[in-house]
Formats: structure tokens, C-alpha cells, sequence
């Protein structure tokens, strides 16, 4: 759900100010999309999609949320270096090393095993 106060761009990356969020009718989201000079008008579903089912260019993204994904994705590099120091200095395999990781960084696992599918190893 967004909020008046949210801080949102648009997926290409436009400023964009939320105005009202309890518009009646089927765009309860009414927000103005910066265009440097000017503004224009745009209506979204409450999921803050243009279109109800798929995405477009124009969907709003909370500013929170990139920096939430920003964040988890630096601490995911940080963790796979970890990683790459404990299978580089040590005897283990890839498997014990993958234990060892895991048990210390639950819930990574499908980071783990993308990273591996991706050549690391």
C-alpha cells in the first residue's frame, strides 16, 4: 500500500509525489510524475501500478524499497566474500563450505546456490 508521505519514483526513474491515495473509483492513486518543466497527472491501482496486472515503466517504486533491496544486496556481496575467503583458505569442499555458510548465514540459501550456479565456484 502507499501512503501520501511515501517518497516514490517511477520505474524509469522519474520523481514523482503521491497527491491522493482515496481517489473513488478503480485508481485510487493519484500522483504527479516530474517531467523537469512540468508535471503530469497519473492514476494508479492501490498497488501503485499503472496497469493492474503487469508492470510498466510508469509504476511508482518506494524510494524505501530500493534502498531496502540496495542494502540487502551489499550485504549479500559481503557475505559471498566471506564465503570465497573460507573456501579459498581452507581445505573444504564446496559442500562443507556451503554448510558452514549456511549454518552462519541462515536463510542465504538461494543466494548461495545462484552464486555457485553463476560460475563461482
Amino acid at each position: 500500500m502507499f501512503d501520501i508521505n511515501d517518497k516514490v519514483i517511477t520505474r524509469n526513474y522519474k520523481k514523482a509525489r503521491i497527491i491522493c491515495t482515496d481517489y473513488k473509483g478503480i485508481y485510487p492513486i493519484i500522483a504527479l510524475i516530474n517531467y523537469g518543466d512540468h508535471e503530469v497527472v497519473f492514476y494508479y491501482h492501490e498497488n501503485g501500478k499503472i496497469l493492474k496486472d503487469a508492470d510498466s515503466e510508469y509504476d511508482l517504486i518506494k524510494v524505501s524499497e530500493i534502498q531496502r533491496k540496495l542494502k540487502e544486496k551489499h550485504e549479500l556481496e559481503r557475505d559471498m566474500d566471506r564465503f570465497m575467503g573460507l573456501l579459498l583458505n581452507s581445505n573444504h569442499t564446496i559442500e562443507q563450505c556451503r554448510k558452514i555458510f549456511l549454518g552462519t548465514y541462515k536463510g542465504k540459501e538461494q543466494y548461495f546456490d545462484q552464486y555457485i550456479d553463476e560460475g563461482h565456484e
